[in-house]
Formats: structure tokens, sequence, C-alpha cells
């Protein structure tokens, strides 16, 4: 706890930003520290769910590229066959 009334935080935001946190907090009332501070945990929460179906299938791709990559380097040339790689 702050011994002294006399500590400010202050808060840079874009208009965007600045009118998403009034469009949360709604008309006529304050908007302070902790408002804004639960703007922030929400929108990182929402950018986080919003990004996992991308993350899953980037990390899904990166296996099967990786497991295609094995598959090439493994096999010779003349038994290359190339349905092994489709199947991947």
């Amino acid at each position: 706890m702050l011994a002294s009334k006399a500590h400010t935080v202050t808060f840079f935001a874009s208009h965007e930003v600045d009118s998403k946190i009034k469009e949360m907090v709604g008309d006529g009332r304050q908007l302070g520290s902790a408002k804004v501070l639960q703007w922030v945990k929400a929108n990182s929460d929402k950018a986080m769910e919003d990004g996992l179906v991308y993350w899953a299938t980037a990390g899904v791709n990166y296996v099967r590229k990786r497991a295609a990559e094995r598959t090439f380097r493994n096999c010779k040339v003349d038994s290359f066959n190339l349905t092994s790689l489709i199947h991947l």
C-alpha cells in the first residue's frame, strides 16, 4: 500500500484503444487504472484465443514438413516413393 497519495500513473493509448476502453467502462463512469488494466487483460486474452488456431496449424505444418524432410533424406533415389510423402 502506498504511504502517500502523491503517486500517479499515466497511460497513453491510440484513439481506437481509448474508445474501446471507454466503451467497456460505459458512459458517465470514471476511468481509472483498474479499468485500463482490466481492458488490457481482456484484450490480451482475446488475442490469444484468436491466435490459437493459427499457432496450432503452424505447429502441425511444421511437424509435417519435418517428417517429409526426414522421409526424403532417408530414402534412396532409386527407391523414392512419392506416395510416402503424400500421406504425411
